[in-house]
């Protein structure tokens, strides 16, 4: 993975070690030499590694930790992960719970995807219904089970409509857990809680995840140039993911 001048990011997996590379150009001599007032040009390129091209970008569907690894760098779900790796807010802006903590309302930040589309609390149902839908057939299915009826609807006893994820409007959220969990933030940072556009997965179909053209992002990067055949790409800065409140 290299980070670019302008903020992309070229990944290669053909190496298997980790390499950082920090490079700085000044070009103050030569213009003090030439009579301007002197300056510097800094150029920042950090360079790293993965084993292996991800076997899909679908965050319902990976099996890979280095799917995993761009999923998350490309998709942002209701909470994330510091540098430090401390938890911090996501998309989610706030929340409220109820007595016994099993039901959760979260007010969402107004971000855009990468075609420019609002992120909603319709794309989280989806991505919790679609994960739990026996008819996807997800490899990461099992991790719904916090969720009310989540094991029951993934096991095809309940209809998807019994899922304890509900859109409350725009940007409200409502999740009902099966059981308290005092580590709910921590496990929302997980790659298969990443919001899904259905519309999206709808156009594109089986391809969904398959390649660049077949991925929306509402993270920090978005991936350029990625396949299944391919192990030459790009990350770039997502520019679309704006927040308005």
């Amino acid at each position: 993975m290299q980070l670019l001048a302008n903020g992309g990011i070229h990944m290669s997996h053909r190496m298997k070690w980790v390499t950082v590379t920090l490079l700085f150009t000044s070009l103050g001599l030569l213009l003090a030499a030439c009579g301007q007032k002197a300056t510097t040009t800094k150029q920042k390129v950090f360079k790293t590694t993965i084993n292996a091209n991800p076997d899909t970008l679908d965050p319902a569907q990976y099996t890979l930790s280095v799917s995993a690894e761009v999923i998350n760098a490309e998709q942002q779900g209701l909470y994330t992960r510091d540098a430090k790796n401390k938890v911090v807010a996501g998309v989610a802006k706030s929340y409220t719970t109820n007595a016994d903590k099993t039901v959760y309302t979260f007010t969402l930040k107004h971000t855009k995807w990468s075609n420019g589309k609002p992120v909603t609390a319709a794309d989280f149902v989806y991505a919790f219904k679609r994960l739990a839908d026996p008819k996807v057939g997800a490899s990461q299915a099992a991790r719904v089970d916090f969720l009310k009826n989540g094991q029951a609807v993934r096991s095809g006893k309940k209809p998807l409509s019994s899922l304890g994820a509900k859109a409350w409007g725009t940007y409200k959220l409502q999740l009902t857990l099966s059981e308290p969990l005092t580590y709910l933030k921590d496990l929302l940072t997980g790659t298969p809680y990443v919001p899904v556009n259905e519309a999206f997965v709808k156009k594109t179909g089986k391809k969904f995840g398959t390649s660049s053209a077949d991925v929306l992002a509402n993270g920090p990067f978005t991936v350029k140039g990625f396949s299944l055949k391919n192990d030459n790409w790009t990350y770039q800065k997502n520019t679309r993911v704006l927040q308005s409140s």
